[in-house]
C-alpha cells in the first residue's frame, strides 16, 4: 500500500511541477526549508527556554508538516534535474563520512 501511495505521489509531483518554472520551484523550496528551520527552532525554544509549554503536540504536528513540504520539494527538484542517482550517491557518501567521524569518537 505504501508503495502505491508513493508512486501516486511521484506522478502527482511530476504533474504539479510541470506547471512551474525553475525560479518558482527554487523559491518555493527555499521557503519550505525556512519554514522547517522555524519549526525546529520552536521545538528547541520549548526544550531550552520552556516556551510553548502545553503545545508539544502542535509543535510536533507542525514539524511533521514542514518535513513533508521539504521532502516534496526535494523530490520535485530531483525530478526536474533528473538527479535521483547522484543524490543517492551523495547520501551514501555523507553517511559513510558520518560513520567515520563517529568511529573516531
Amino acid at each position: 500500500m505504501y508503495e502505491q501511495k508513493k508512486t501516486g505521489i511521484q506522478l502527482n509531483l511530476v504533474e504539479i511541477s510541470s506547471h512551474y518554472n525553475n525560479d518558482y520551484i527554487h523559491g518555493l523550496a527555499a521557503e519550505e526549508c525556512s519554514e522547517l528551520i522555524q519549526a525546529l527552532n520552536k521545538i528547541n525554544r520549548r526544550a531550552i527556554a520552556g516556551e510553548y509549554l502545553g503545545k508539544e503536540e502542535q509543535l510536533k504536528e507542525h514539524l511533521f508538516e514542514e518535513i513533508a513540504d521539504v521532502e516534496l520539494l526535494c523530490q520535485m527538484l530531483k525530478n526536474r534535474y533528473k538527479c535521483e542517482t547522484q543524490v543517492y550517491d551523495w547520501k551514501h557518501r555523507k553517511i559513510e563520512r558520518w560513520l567515520e567521524r563517529l568511529a573516531e569518537c
